[in-house]
């Protein structure tokens, strides 16, 4: 008696449960894919599988009016004045590492990761730049490092205020979310044709796109890191009269700094996985296009 007293409640609980709407979604996309799929391989309705030319929009003519005629002339001074700077930096850069001594460098890179992570990391350092020392591609070896060597900065430092950014605002998380994730899946070359536009030929448009490529993963490490850090923290530097600034980088930052050096850590593997890239359009003869030049030759 106490099982059939049930029943009803039971049927009622059934009947009164809300249908999923995504579920009805679904089911009506799941028709529309039938209904397409069946008149098109029967061949009554060729335009499911081909859209018609004319149909097309003008969409290319109007985005190389944009581009030809407001995009490029008015941007094109500033970008260009950037790309000064930039292969300023980097060609003195580059001059500076080959005019040192080899063994200098050998030296003090190796003094500098035994600081950093003890006598492992510093003896792997070492045998890496002897190794580029017996090859013979000591010279490409800074070009590269030269190269790097500013797109990384320049990646960390965008990569860690837009990640403060996002941290701190709800707003700013919901617009770096698409962004980052356009930045990470867009193909490269999909955007180093308006960098060459803007930049001109040279190392500036690959360390550009290296730079593209590499914040990401900075600003999302920096965003996870800075907004789980324990709200116990945080309020224990609200009690110490710490500014917003100084709540920041007295207490965020330092509390998130694995987190951030994960970040920096994959910003500069990301970089470093734009070299061959780089030198495509870099016109540099860095350790990118000697890969390359190997590739074609064999």
């Amino acid at each position: 008696m106490t099982a059939a007293a049930g029943t009803p409640g039971d049927f009622a609980g059934l009947a009164g449960r809300r249908v999923d709407t995504w579920l009805i979604v679904w089911l009506v996309m799941a028709v529309f894919v039938t209904a397409c799929m069946f008149p098109a391989y029967v061949g009554k309705l060729d335009w499911l599988m081909a859209l018609p030319k004319e149909w097309l929009p003008p969409i290319d003519e109007h985005l190389n009016y944009l581009m030809r005629e407001i995009f490029v002339p008015v941007f094109k001074p500033v970008f260009r004045a950037l790309a000064f700077v930039l292969e300023l930096l980097m060609v003195n850069l580059r001059d500076l590492l080959q005019w040192l001594p080899w063994p200098v460098i050998v030296v003090a890179t190796t003094i500098m990761a035994h600081a950093a992570a003890g006598w492992r990391l510093a003896l792997f350092t070492c045998l890496s730049l002897l190794y580029m020392v017996v090859v013979g591609y000591w010279d490409e070896s800074m070009v590269t490092l030269a190269l790097v060597g500013i797109s990384i900065p320049l990646s960390a430092s965008i990569g860690l205020f837009l990640g403060l950014w996002g941290a701190r605002s709800a707003r700013a998380r919901r617009v770096l979310g698409p962004v980052l994730d356009v930045m990470q899946t867009v193909p490269t070359f999909a955007y180093l044709t308006p960098l060459i536009l803007l930049l001109g030929y040279g190392p500036v448009v690959g360390l550009i796109a290296s730079a593209i490529f590499a914040i990401p993963p900075m600003v999302r490490n920096v965003m996870v890191s800075v907004a789980g850090v324990p709200i116990n923290i945080v309020e224990s530097g609200d009690m110490a009269g710490c500014t917003r600034r100084q709540l920041t980088w007295w207490v965020q930052v330092p509390a998130a700094m694995p987190g951030i050096m994960l970040g920096l850590n994959q910003c500069v593997m990301a970089a470093l996985s734009m070299v061959i890239i780089a030198s495509i359009i870099g016109g540099l003869a860095d350790i990118g296009w000697e890969v390359l030049s190997a590739a074609i030759t064999h």
